[in-house]
């Protein structure tokens, strides 16, 4: 019976010694992990279709182009302690690379939802911060790594990241850069003279304003990456040191005498009370129940979200793009999302969570619908891309004053004949109409004409 106590004794102490802040490292961060980036690893910037750049821009680390060609403004900007890998076999592993690190960082469940939430202000522990459209910085954002070199920051971000001028990231208490993670769905873009900080990999691409100034990578998978006089410098990020603590009660456990069985009663093996941890670390009621709820949180935590976007398109009867216009999408009577079309009239609503929706056009005044103003469609795969909704639309009928009113007599005594001020037309068609009252106004006047002669 004795060895069973002391086995019980071993288990409640390792518990809590895995458990317990200060004992085998933080609870936070032990739910994210940092992914390889593997041979993307020595690039600044990895863009996808091309690289521009204006002014003097420094780049420490590799700068590399794949699937595109185009490297351009390289002179002025420079490249340090790297090279320009554009479309060769280097860049693109480390696109493929890049991929794989993406998807790493989508499978990682998250540990608080911030949607809606501007992260300027905010002082933010080791975990997986999750978007489900939009991420905004405006301000300071600090990462509080609380003493662990390997804490671990991932941010997921449903479609852009943008961070407004003079912005910052912020990282204290022994944190660094290579193990802040951005996973942002479409595109960043960092207002000026912003200070930012972890790697982003964008699907899309990555702008960065005059002056903005990046400690970590910008990895864009498949548009371009523009610099406008930036200092972008990739981390030589090493395998992070592990954290370790040494329990001071330890050897407590190792005499498998009499007294060490005493020491683990029964009392301590059923209630796991502070009497049992008496001779530990500040490993305290308190603390065992936040690590505990932490873990049993973690756990319940849904899989990761599985995403897909929408794209179309709005036109006129002639096919030229309308920008401007908003295009709802609905589920039942409620709008979950929308979006407006750009100039090119083209809309894209990313990040959208798998199930059923509506896509709807809003109408303006003084328009006419030339088709469907609805599409029932429905994302089921991750990923997926729905595509080729076009809603199209015309002028409605308006409207023509003529510039003057024609005015024909044909003798003193004859009363005027006067066409009418305005004639209804088809925008943009041809005036029908309007040539056909006029012919009717000639030949009565041609008739008027006539019977006055016929009385003389």
């Amino acid at each position: 019976m004795w060895h069973v106590r002391l086995v019980s004794a071993a288990i409640i102490v390792g518990t809590l010694f895995l458990v317990s802040p200060g004992i085998g490292g933080a609870a936070t961060g032990l739910f994210q992990t940092a992914p390889s980036l593997g041979t993307a690893a020595s690039f600044a910037v990895l863009g996808g279709s091309t690289v521009t750049n204006t002014g003097s821009s420094v780049v420490t680390g590799d700068l590399g182009l794949s699937p595109g060609t185009s490297v351009t403004g390289f002179p002025p900007g420079s490249v340090v302690s790297g090279t320009i890998h554009a479309a060769d076999a280097l860049a693109s592993q480390a696109q493929d690379a890049v991929t794989t690190a993406y998807n790493s960082l989508g499978s990682q469940a998250c540990t608080s939802d911030l949607t809606g939430q501007n992260l300027g202000g905010l002082t933010l522990t080791p975990g997986v911060y999750c978007f489900s459209s939009s991420a905004q910085l405006t301000g300071a954002l600090t990462l509080n790594a609380q003493g662990n070199a390997a804490a671990v920051f991932i941010f997921k971000i449903g479609s852009t990241l943008t961070t407004a001028s003079g912005s910052s990231v912020l990282i204290t208490n022994s944190g660094s850069s290579c193990n802040v993670f951005w996973q942002v769905g479409s595109s960043a873009t960092l207002g000026t003279t912003t200070a930012f900080q972890g790697n982003i990999l964008a699907v899309t691409s990555i702008t960065l304003n005059n002056g903005a100034n990046v400690i970590g990578r910008t990895l864009a998978r498949g548009g371009a990456v523009t610099m406008d006089t930036n200092t972008i410098s990739a981390a030589a990020c090493g395998v992070p040191p592990a954290a370790t603590a040494t329990p001071t009660a330890t050897a407590t456990l190792i005499p498998a005498t009499a007294t060490a069985i005493t020491a683990a009663t029964a009392t301590a093996i059923t209630a796991a009370t502070a009497t049992a941890i008496a001779t530990l670390p500040p490993a305290t009621r308190t603390a065992v129940t936040a690590a505990t709820a932490t873990a049993v949180s973690a756990v319940q935590t849904p899989g990761p979200r599985c995403i897909g976007n929408i794209r179309g398109r709005k036109v006129d009867s002639a096919g030229v793009g309308l920008s401007g216009w908003t295009i709802e999408l609905r589920q039942g009577d409620q709008v979950v999302r929308s979006a407006v079309t750009d100039g090119n009239g083209n809309f894209d609503v990313l990040g959208l969570d798998m199930g059923a929706y509506a896509v709807r056009e809003v109408s303006q005044t003084g328009w006419t619908s030339h088709g469907p103003d609805r599409f029932d469609v429905r994302l089921g795969t991750c990923g997926e891309n729905l595509t080729g909704y076009t809603f199209v639309n015309a002028r409605a009928v308006e409207s023509v004053t003529a510039t003057a009113v024609a005015t024909v007599v044909a003798a003193t005594s004859t009363p005027a004949v006067r066409f009418p001020t305005s004639l209804p037309r088809t925008g943009g068609g041809f005036p029908g109409a309007a040539l056909f009252a006029l012919l009717l106004g000639g030949l009565a006047l041609i008739g008027s004409l006539a019977l006055r002669r016929i009385r003389e």
